[in-house]
């Protein structure tokens, strides 16, 4: 896998990359975050955006890192995957 962070980051507008910040800021207990629903029409970068908050939470993580996307599509799947390059789809 190669982290594609910068070429992610450099292609979110500033709502997107509250989103991100969000995703990846403490909250409270320091453990758990509030939920978020992310949603918009086709083409709106909510793919790029959750998968940069994915990749973001793994590469932060001191230990190994595994993380749970689910999708109602395979299709879906794979475009979260493509973004964060991983062709494993």
């Amino acid at each position: 896998m190669s982290c594609g962070r910068s070429d992610l980051t450099s292609k979110l507008n500033d709502v997107q990359m509250k989103v991100v910040d969000y995703v990846l800021r403490q909250h409270g207990c320091g453990k758990c975050i509030p939920p978020l629903a992310v949603f918009g029409a086709f083409g709106t970068g909510k793919t790029e955006t959750l998968a940069l908050a994915a990749l973001s939470l793994v590469s932060q993580s001191k230990t190994t890192a595994k993380l749970l996307i689910a999708t109602h599509t395979n299709r879906y799947l794979c475009c979260i995957m493509s973004t964060v390059h991983i062709s494993d789809c």
